[in-house]
Formats: C-alpha cells, sequence, structure tokens
C-alpha cells in the first residue's frame, strides 16, 4: 500500500468523516418519516451514563470532521493535533481499516432496519434481532465503530487520532452495559438465552 500518497489520504479522511455524518442524518430523517411516533435518538438523563456518552461522541465526532476537512487548506493544524511521523503504508491500511468499520455498521443498520435507535428509551419497545449479522455478534455497529478508530489512528497518527482511539473505545463499552441491560429488562429471558449464544463482540460459528 506504499503507492497510496498523503494527499490520497487527507482528502479520504475529509471525504468520509463528512459521508458518514450525512449517512447518519439522512437515516434519521428518513426514519423519522417513517415512523414520526418513535423516538430514535434518545441522549438520556443528564449526567448519567448514557447522556455523557452521546455527549462525548458529538464533541469528538464534530472535533474529528472539522480537523479533517480544515486540514486540507490548514497545515498549521498539524501541529495542534500533534501529528506524528506518516507512513504510507500504514496511513493505506488505516484507509482499508475505515472502510471495514463503516461497512461493518452499514450492514448492522441493514440488519436492524427499522429497529435501529441510537441510545435507550426505557419506556419504548423493540423487537429483539437475532438473526444475520447479529447471530454472531450482539454488538456488530459499536465493533466497526472500534475498527474504524483503529483505522483512524493508522491513517492519520497523532494525538488526537490516540485520544479518539482510546476514549472511544471506553464510551462504547460504557454504552454496550446500559444497551444490554435495558434489553434484559425488556425481553427477559429470551435476551438472557441469547447473550449464552451469542459473545457481546464476537461469535465463531
Amino acid at each position: 500500500m506504499g503507492f497510496v500518497s498523503t494527499t490520497f489520504v487527507d482528502v479520504f479522511l475529509a471525504i468520509y468523516f463528512s459521508s458518514v455524518a450525512l449517512f447518519y442524518t439522512a437515516r434519521i430523517i428518513f426514519l423519522r418519516r417513517q415512523r414520526p411516533a418513535v423516538a430514535l435518538v434518545d441522549h438520556g438523563r443528564a449526567y448519567q451514563r448514557q447522556w455523557w456518552t452521546h455527549a462525548t461522541f458529538r464533541i469528538f465526532r464534530a472535533l474529528i470532521w472539522c480537523v479533517c476537512v480544515a486540514r486540507l487548506w490548514l497545515p498549521d493544524i498539524d501541529r495542534w493535533i500533534q501529528l506524528m511521523a506518516l507512513d504510507p503504508a500504514l496511513r493505506g491500511l488505516g484507509v482499508l481499516w475505515l472502510l471495514g468499520g463503516f461497512a461493518l455498521a452499514l450492514v448492522g443498520h441493514r440488519t436492524l432496519g427499522g429497529q435501529w435507535r441510537s441510545g435507550v428509551h426505557a419506556d419504548q419497545h423493540t423487537t429483539l434481532i437475532t438473526q444475520g449479522i447479529y447471530a454472531y455478534s450482539r454488538n456488530p455497529m459499536f465493533i466497526g465503530v472500534r475498527i474504524a478508530l483503529v483505522g483512524f489512528l493508522l491513517a492519520l497518527p497523532s494525538l488526537l487520532s490516540l485520544v479518539s482511539l482510546v476514549t472511544g473505545w471506553w464510551m462504547l463499552g460504557l454504552q454496550t452495559t446500559v444497551e444490554e441491560a435495558h434489553l434484559e429488562r425488556l425481553h427477559g429471558e429470551r435476551y438472557q438465552a441469547y447473550q449464552q449464544h451469542v459473545a457481546k463482540w464476537w461469535s465463531l460459528r
């Protein structure tokens, strides 16, 4: 992957994070039009675990997008984010990890369909999805985000991407406990049986 130029990766990062933002915006708009009475995004009660995870991800998503776009015109930003030595091969590998992580998240979205939610709403019932990719992982979209965070570190090795990786992995772990506790309350023994057969992150069958 030595053929991957630094300019290509820089442009790719700006396009990639813009595309991810557009995808989630469009998906929320589409689902809200289909089911206007459903709360698709729930940030949780102020200062509780889900609130902190959502707030942290919103801040980092905005920061990462701003940096990746601004770097195309303002190279001095590299000093602010403490850019490390750039290896073309590792940057190319990072591109693949970013694409792979997003692809995995897309598969998760396709499997969930209209059952997708961001966060949990205590009073809202959802169908338990156990087929497709959810037959191998209880949290495939979170795996996709974790993979993408590793890809971001490889594609733009810096203090920003390192902090994003550590913080993101930690926040995803916290949000997983919130969502799984909610599903267990909602589906009871059925979800407990699902937990026994499918790993939190990945099961090989």
